[in-house]
């Protein structure tokens, strides 16, 4: 009775599950079906995916004096590729996710925008205010949206998703309408398209840069002797390295204005859609093997712990 856990030999453990063998047949039947059961309840995510890639422009071409101006900036322009026109940043960038979540579409048979269907609150009382949604909009828009770049040949493979088939295919083809109306604006019109991109995420960056200062002064009136507690010194830091990051944001989009405003005639690169937007019908998430994995590794280790207890207190 007395004999330790660590001592007992691997063969009367061994024979004890021999013994007991219909158990374990009968807990391996039950994990599978709890497995199968689970994966049927849980809600299910699909994705889309569709293949992009761009023809880069010729910047020597067209941009008389830009590369000495734009070298006053620390930037040489004769290493971009169609820096500015990054299809990844194009594709990241809040104008574009701002512009898809607001478009009016039909989700479950109801008209709706992915603003709304991003938050549907829970409980009656948890009611957020537009703005409040439009950001939460977003940050969910940007967790489904996967970008994956081939750095060899180029091509970029855009993943999107969310709760039904049919709407992640949408989203990426809204993905590809917006990308064709952005680079096929018109070559007089190339500056003031870019703008339009810059000027928004300026005006993006300078609110949170704004909202981050105003709860810095509002925590140092309230903490006027914040030097006195580490925790409120940590805090103060931690808003002064956001503005910071803030900072160095807003210069470097106040940068690319700049270049963007004296590059009017610099031709603009070709979207070449390898492959278009296309959804599986088959669940992304979750996974009925990864599922039986949990189950099963939860289910042996209980039935092990239990089993070697049986023979330690036996002995």
């Amino acid at each position: 009775m007395n004999t330790l856990d660590n001592n007992i030999p691997t063969k009367n453990i061994l024979q004890k599950i021999i013994d007991d063998k219909s158990k374990l047949f009968s807990l391996l039947f039950l994990s599978i079906v709890f497995s199968v059961v689970l994966n049927i309840i849980l809600p299910k995510k699909y994705v889309a995916e569709m293949s992009i890639t761009q023809s880069s422009p010729n910047l020597s071409s067209g941009l008389g004096n830009v590369s000495s101006i734009a070298s006053s900036f620390g930037i040489n322009l004769n290493n971009m590729k169609g820096d500015v026109f990054y299809l990844p940043n194009l594709i990241q960038s809040n104008s574009l996710k701002k512009s898809i979540v607001q478009k009016e579409r039909v989700i479950d048979n109801n008209s709706t925008n992915l603003v709304e269907h991003f938050n549907i609150p829970f409980l009656p009382f948890q009611q957020l205010d537009d703005d409040e949604k439009l950001i939460n909009s977003i940050e969910v828009f940007s967790s489904n949206l996967i970008l994956l770049e081939d750095q060899n040949s180029g091509m970029i493979t855009v993943k999107f998703i969310s709760d039904s088939p049919s709407l992640s295919e949408e989203v990426l083809s809204d993905i590809n309408v917006y990308l064709n109306r952005y680079l096929n604006s018109g070559i007089n019109l190339q500056a003031s398209s870019m703008l339009e991109l810059i000027n928004e995420e300026i005006s993006i960056t300078k609110s949170e840069l704004n909202s981050v200062e105003d709860q810095l002064a509002l925590f140092i009136d309230e903490n006027r002797n914040y030097f006195d507690s580490p925790n409120l010194v940590l805090q103060f830091k931690r808003f002064e390295r956001d503005i910071e990051i803030l900072n160095q944001k807003y210069t470097n989009l106040i940068i690319q204005q700049t270049m963007a405003m004296i590059e009017e005639k610099k031709q603009l690169p070709k979207l070449n859609i390898i492959s278009e937007p296309f959804s599986d019908t088959s669940p992304y998430s979750p996974s009925l093997i990864n599922i039986l994995f949990v189950v099963l590794i939860i289910n042996l280790g209980l039935y092990l712990s239990r089993t070697v207890h049986k023979v330690s207190t036996s002995s």
